[in-house]
């Protein structure tokens, strides 16, 4: 299966990254960190870490972002033959996806998704 995977230095370790075949144990599949959050819980770091991540996304796609952090590196991953390369994806969908998992796993309330409507329609289907 391929996945679009994001790393940088910042995010929080996935303990499934070497399984997965990811090139690096900060590098996440956006559903997967957010997923994990949700199952954690709202007590937990990684709750708070990908909530910083979502808000991060946010401010970027408003074209505010004052944050010290580079973009993500994204790479693609075929987890069925453990190999990953390094592949430019255009921000827009980086940002879109860490914004349709961040809502739909509940780790940011629906509530948000108006804030990111004018940047990028609909982003999910209710």
């Amino acid at each position: 299966m391929k996945k679009l995977v994001i790393c940088r230095e910042d995010l929080p370790p996935n303990p499934k990254a070497r399984a997965q075949g990811y090139p690096h144990s900060r590098c996440w599949e956006p559903f997967e960190l957010f997923e994990e959050a949700s199952r954690m819980g709202k007590d937990s770091e990684l709750w708070r870490e990908a909530r910083r991540i979502w808000w991060e996304c946010y401010w970027r796609a408003m074209g505010r972002y004052k944050g010290r952090h580079p973009f993500f590196f994204t790479y693609m991953c075929d987890t069925d033959r453990k190999v990953c390369w390094r592949e430019f994806v255009d921000p827009r969908i980086v940002m879109g996806l860490i914004n349709i998992a961040g809502h739909e796993t509940g780790v940011v309330p629906r509530v948000y998704a108006r804030l990111y409507e004018e940047l990028f329609g609909k982003p999910y289907v209710e």
